[in-house]
């Protein structure tokens, strides 16, 4: 299998073209992706140290355990008060930065088949944290700040 070098996204680079549907649900995704990815990390990092539970965080949020259970199954349509909402119930603010795509080629030479997943956390059983990490070459967009 080969991969050409073709510039990514190339119509949203271009302010003369309109962005079409395509890259926009791309990049709607993408974002998600990254406030999950975040958010997720947060979760893990708070349960390891401090046992947070996602029973917790929806006795904070004032929320039922089930509800915490579905936004954590995977990057779901989430409103940014969501996010603000779970940031703020893990102890950290979301600080949201923009990135240029023009100043950054790994944005111009990459697509999603081509890169892993990047971590999948699950509660088992016993109430207890399992994570499964492979490797990815994004980085967060969406930061948690504490």
């Amino acid at each position: 299998m080969s991969f050409s070098q073709e510039p990514f996204r190339a119509n949203t680079l271009n302010p003369n073209e309109p962005i079409g549907e395509e890259d926009l649900a791309y990049f709607r995704q993408r974002m998600k992706n990254h406030a999950f990815q975040e958010i997720m990390r947060l979760f893990v990092e708070c349960a390891e140290k401090d046992g947070l539970t996602r029973s917790n965080i929806a006795s904070k949020l004032g929320k039922d355990k089930s509800q915490i259970t579905r936004m954590f199954a995977g990057p779901t349509n989430w409103t940014i008060d969501t996010l603000s909402d779970l940031s703020l119930a893990l102890g950290y603010e979301a600080n949201v930065v923009f990135e240029n795509l023009n100043e950054d080629p790994r944005h111009n030479f990459s697509h999603p088949l081509t890169e892993p997943y990047s971590s999948s956390v699950v509660m088992n059983s016993d109430q207890k944290l399992e994570t499964f990490e492979t490797f990815t070459q994004d980085t967060v967009e969406v930061s948690i700040n504490g």
